[in-house]
């Protein structure tokens, strides 16, 4: 493995994939039955009709338990497969940046100027009706180059995140709250914040997590006082004005969400 890029500077943090654990042994034991049992049964089989039938109706009568166990044998070394090289994944927090291997065999980094926002999202799969379970999932913006995606493929997934967001916010936060109490206006994604009004896209994307953060080309605009309701519930920011109906925006829309509220809680005033 290569020397970490100079300019990240010392390591804060290490997160890999899951690695092997107790319950794959059972599973890696199923396999190993799954694969030479049939091969055990055809050898006692070939035997048997050897000596009544001779080689060729031998051979042919064990075709379908050799084919059980290379069937068995392709399956364990698939899986064998993945579950180490999943185990390789890695990720790695700097000073000054972010170290990871996740996909291939390419190790990449970047350095926190080079990232323009995070994103986050917990979906929950179900099946007639009954959830199986969690999935998490962020992704990483970087400037002018693809998103990067982590999910819980990562162990510890969620103390990776957390110390992800305390390292590379507090690189932003400062010029963000600045920018805002200057009167700019702050984007984040279909959301857009500014010290007299709040505004937010007419045309919300369908999509989870798009490629890039949302710019959204036509926004209606409120006035804070004109905010009734304004909370995050079950994954979506809820915003209401006057008599208009609820609007639901997905936070994994939202790059830097948490910056987003803390700005809104110390900058704004009603």
């Amino acid at each position: 493995m290569k020397e970490n890029p100079p300019e990240l500077g010392e390591r804060i943090a290490f997160y890999t994939g899951h690695r092997l654990k107790r319950k794959d042994l059972w599973w890696i034991l199923l396999g190993c039955l799954l694969w030479v049992v049939p091969l055990v049964y055809a050898g006692w089989l070939f035997r048997k009709y050897e000596l009544e039938n001779g080689v060729l109706a031998a051979y042919y009568w064990i075709q379908p338990f050799i084919m059980l166990a290379y069937l068995a044998f392709l399956i364990l070394g698939t899986w064998l497969t993945y579950r180490i090289w999943s185990a390789k994944r890695f990720v790695g927090v700097y000073q000054n940046g972010l170290r990871w291997r996740l996909k291939g065999f390419r190790v990449h980094h970047l350095i926190w100027s080079d990232l323009e926002g995070i994103a986050c999202a917990t979906t929950e799969r179900v099946v007639f009706l009954k959830s199986l379970r969690e999935e998490h999932q962020a992704v990483l913006y970087r400037k002018n180059k693809p998103a990067v995606a982590i999910d819980n493929r990562i162990e510890d997934y969620n103390g990776l995140i957390e110390i992800i967001k305390a390292q590379f916010y507090p690189t932003i936060f400062p010029n963000l709250l600045a920018s805002f109490q200057n009167g700019q206006r702050l984007q984040f994604g279909p959301i857009a914040i500014q010290k007299s009004s709040f505004y937010i896209a007419r045309a919300i994307p369908q999509n989870e997590f798009p490629d890039r953060p949302y710019q959204a080309k036509a926004m209606n605009s409120f006035a804070w006082a004109q905010l009734t309701d304004l909370s995050v519930n079950s994954g979506f920011l809820m915003v209401k004005s006057g008599n208009s109906k609820m609007k639901k925006i997905p936070v994994s829309q939202i790059p830097n969400f948490e910056i987003l509220l803390k700005i809104v809680e110390q900058g704004v005033t009603i």
